[in-house]
């Protein structure tokens, strides 16, 4: 399945390679090769979805009018981007391009 309209929020899953052939520049662009690609290629990101940034989201779950509290982006990010495991990260560089 792929639906550019469902990628703000939800985006485990996700299937580039799927993109219809006629998506636009910006959908191919978001949904470009880069992340999680599947339990094969990208292994190591297999379980990082909404809820490692976001925290839990029962209540959306529930009601999608309610809307999963948002961490303070630079904190969240470097949870888990550091050291060894993203020694290149700069948040400045990186957060626009994820913006949400």
């Amino acid at each position: 399945h792929f639906d550019p309209e469902c990628l703000e929020c939800h985006v485990v899953g996700l299937k580039p390679w799927e993109a219809p052939a006629d998506a636009s520049e910006s959908v191919l662009k978001f949904a470009g090769r880069t992340g999680f690609l599947s339990s094969q290629l990208t292994p190591h990101l297999k379980n990082v979805q909404c809820e490692n940034c976001h925290g839990p989201a029962r209540a959306h779950l529930e009601n999608s009018k309610i809307h999963p509290a948002n961490k303070e982006p630079k904190s969240a990010c470097v949870s888990c981007h550091q050291g060894s495991h993203s020694p290149m990260f700069n948040f400045e560089t990186y957060w626009p391009k994820i913006k949400h």
